[in-house]
């Protein structure tokens, strides 16, 4: 009976392993067509949060966001602080690697950002932020790479 726990353990063990390797070797986000990075700043009285692309002309739409919010499957709950949210939609996107994130720099406005969809073309994040500041709006720059800054104010 012990022996074929042991069995049973070292079998999940190595399943588990090699699910890791193979999640670990998702190249990162370099290819045309996809994000290659989301970063968050704050300059002066604004607080950004910035997707780089690797498109001349990506397709996106920003809507209003209401909890409770789910990971595409449906089945895993994502938890993000703030009181309003902001939800961003990438489509026709390359999806298959990994997206580089930079949530460091201190904010007070924007309080969290979840990757909530990553599959079949579709990126989808939410960001959540305090109810009393204000969105400001996006912008797009550059060519070659583009950046899509969302805006809140401080």
């Amino acid at each position: 009976m012990k022996n074929k726990f042991l069995i049973a353990l070292a079998m999940c063990v190595v399943v588990f392993a090699f699910s890791s390797v193979a999640m670990a070797q998702l190249p990162t986000c370099n290819e045309p067509g996809s994000i290659m990075r989301v970063t968050k700043s704050r300059v002066g009285r604004f607080e950004y949060v910035t997707f780089e692309l690797k498109a001349n002309d990506p397709s996106y739409n920003v809507e209003n966001a209401k909890p409770p919010f789910y990971d595409y499957s449906g089945e895993k709950r994502l938890y993000i602080k703030g009181k309003a949210f902001k939800e961003i939609t990438f489509h026709s996107i390359a999806w298959q690697c990994k997206i580089r994130e930079n949530f460091s720099a201190t904010t007070t406005t924007v309080q969290g950002i979840k990757n909530a969809e990553q599959f079949e073309g579709v990126v989808k994040y939410v960001i959540g932020y305090s109810a009393k500041s204000k969105f400001v709006g996006t912008t797009v720059s550059g060519v070659g790479s583009t950046k899509v800054a969302l805006k809140f104010k401080r």
